[in-house]
């Protein structure tokens, strides 16, 4: 087994509306606006296909949708899950004792409704989630942050024990 234990999901984040009305504006209404304005004044021959927009927004409505339901991201003492996906959903676990850095940030235009952004860096790779309710991640950041540092776990290596940078706190 990869992980010391089996992941349990926690406590559930999800994502403010607001995620799922900027994907309508970049996949929904921007092209449909565009091709619109196209075969309006520039090529009349689109207009033929105009009826073909209704199939897109159908479509793309439906894989938002999905998008939207399973962007979440679960939290316990052990592990950190995030899910996301249309088709194929993945999840990607850390252990927080694994955290190398994390920024929490928030547009100005965002604090109003209390949205904000969680980046969770590892040497694996990065961990993004997005329009969650920011005082909710301030408080993660926080607990993570003391977690690591009164862990005696330190991320490195179980093969090479005694490499210079592999320490543990006693």
């Amino acid at each position: 087994m990869i992980l010391s234990d089996v992941p349990a999901k926690g406590a559930e984040l999800a994502p403010n509306y607001r995620f799922i009305f900027l994907q309508t504006m970049i996949w929904i209404v921007f092209p449909i606006s565009v091709f619109a304005l196209l075969s309006i004044y520039a090529l009349p021959l689109l207009k033929n296909y105009l009826l073909m927009v209704i199939p897109y927004i159908i479509v793309v409505g439906i894989m938002l949708y999905f998008e939207f339901k399973r962007h979440r991201l679960y939290v316990n003492e052990q592990f950190i899950i995030k899910r996301s996906g249309i088709w194929d959903v993945e999840h990607e676990i850390i252990e927080p004792h694994k955290i190398q850095a994390i920024t929490a940030k928030q547009y100005f235009w965002h604090k109003a409704a209390d949205v904000g952004h969680l980046i969770i860096h590892t040497a694996a790779g990065v961990i993004h989630f997005k329009y969650g309710n920011y005082t909710h991640i301030k408080n993660l950041v926080n607990y993570w942050t003391y977690k690591i540092e009164v862990s005696k776990k330190i991320g490195c290596n179980p093969i090479l024990p005694h490499y210079p940078f592999c320490l543990t706190w006693h």
